[in-house]
């Protein structure tokens, strides 16, 4: 394995939390490089420096096309992987969605319907208003536009306003 070269902030949020990791697969040594705070992944590459070249190298069109969108108000034509929801594990009481590395759980537990979400910072209830919902679907939901607002957050720095932790 090699020493990591100084790495650029993050291309989407600006942190400078961005961490670089080296492991092995089958198929040989991988590097991967990702930002902590928004999640932001480039991963998988086999020539030693790559990834991080890779993350280093820009381009002004990323930094247009947020311009645009942030002046604009264009929420809406961001588009943002969906979570995949994969149905109960026999044995188990929830619902995994998952997206990258984070993933939310959707449960019945004390009489309500809730999610959680889970990822590098930890496990942590989520909800509009609440973390509580009338149907499992509901709060699939709530879950998706949880998921599709924080990304959106970190990438357009507006705050999401009516979304509670």
């Amino acid at each position: 394995m090699t020493d990591a070269p100084e790495m650029m902030p993050c291309p989407f949020c600006g942190s400078e939390d961005v961490e670089f990791s080296e492991y092995m697969t089958d198929g040989g040594p991988r590097e991967n490089v990702r930002c902590e705070d928004c999640s932001a992944e480039l991963g998988g590459w086999q020539k030693p420096g790559d990834a991080i070249t890779i993350w280093n190298t820009r381009t002004d069109l990323i930094p247009a096309m947020l311009a645009e969108a942030r002046a604009k108000g264009i929420r809406e034509a961001v588009q943002i992987k969906p979570l995949t929801w994969y149905d109960i594990p026999e044995g188990q009481d929830c619902r995994i969605g998952r997206c990258g590395r984070t993933a939310y759980s959707v449960r019945f537990k004390m009489g309500h319907w809730g999610y959680s979400r889970s990822g590098y910072a930890g496990h942590i209830v989520s909800g509009k208003g609440a973390p509580y919902f009338t149907t499992e679907k509901e709060a699939m939901e709530g879950a998706d536009r949880d998921h599709r607002e924080r990304i959106l957050e970190a990438l357009l720095d507006q705050p999401a306003g009516d979304r509670h932790e």
